[in-house]
């Protein structure tokens, strides 16, 4: 049975457009890379691509809100363009937090929910001890009606 192996040989590199993007990142105006690339690439052996990689980038740490700032600066946008986008991450991370307490909210409303249903079911067992459920107590649901309970909440 021969021997099976695989090899790379290249890097091809091409350079696109940064931009202000539109992802959420966790402090500062969002960088992203946009559709448009310069017409030249970059080929390089595999092994000089890695390790010039290693160089340019020898940890992946987050950027600060400032060094954003700076290098969207660098870039050309304005202090206004840069302003806008931080406003409009700030929505986001609002509009996201406030999501995230409804589910939290509607999770405790929904354990507390099936805790009474199987405290019921438990109470009428003892009070007639004849009567036979048809229903476990684990495949009880509930139906909640979530709009109601956000009005409530």
């Amino acid at each position: 049975r021969a021997k099976r192996s695989v090899s790379f040989g290249s890097v091809r590199t091409r350079h696109f457009e940064r931009i202000l993007s539109d992802n959420v990142p966790s402090s500062g105006p969002p960088i992203g890379i946009g559709w448009a690339h310069h017409s030249t690439e970059e080929i390089t052996e595999l092994d000089d691509h890695e390790q010039q990689r290693r160089k340019d980038s020898p940890s992946l740490v987050p950027l600060t809100s400032a060094e954003r700032a700076n290098i969207l600066k660098s870039w050309a946008f304005t202090r206004g363009e840069i302003d806008e986008s931080q406003h409009e991450v700030s929505r986001v991370q609002s509009q996201r937090h406030q999501s995230n307490a409804s589910l939290i909210r509607y999770r405790r409303f929904k354990r507390r929910a099936v805790e009474i249903g199987s405290s019921i079911q438990a109470a009428a067992k003892r009070l007639n001890p004849l009567c036979k459920s048809s229903v476990a107590p684990a495949a009880t649901t509930f139906e909640v009606d979530v709009e109601k309970y956000k009005s409530t909440s």
